[in-house]
């Protein structure tokens, strides 16, 4: 499973360099986790315990929500 460090430090996709993403969709949120599905995604979101944003057809999940989710402040664990 990927620590917080490891996240800050992520540089993926068209990302440039010394930027941090702010979102990311759920095939990568789901990399980031240790192969979390994009049902995962959704259930985790109906039980109130994830929030993902949509942008025109894509759903995102933020950069805060992941960080939270590992438990950067300990709601969601």
């Amino acid at each position: 499973m990927a620590d917080i460090t490891s996240l800050e430090n992520q540089n993926k996709g068209t990302t440039a360099p010394g930027i941090q993403r702010l979102a990311y969709t759920l095939e990568d949120a789901g990399e980031l986790l240790g192969g979390l599905s994009r049902n995962s995604f959704y259930r985790l979101n109906a039980a109130g315990k994830l929030r993902l944003i949509k942008v025109g057809g894509r759903t995102l999940v933020p950069h805060s929500e992941i960080v939270r989710l590992l438990g950067g402040d300990g709601e969601a664990a």
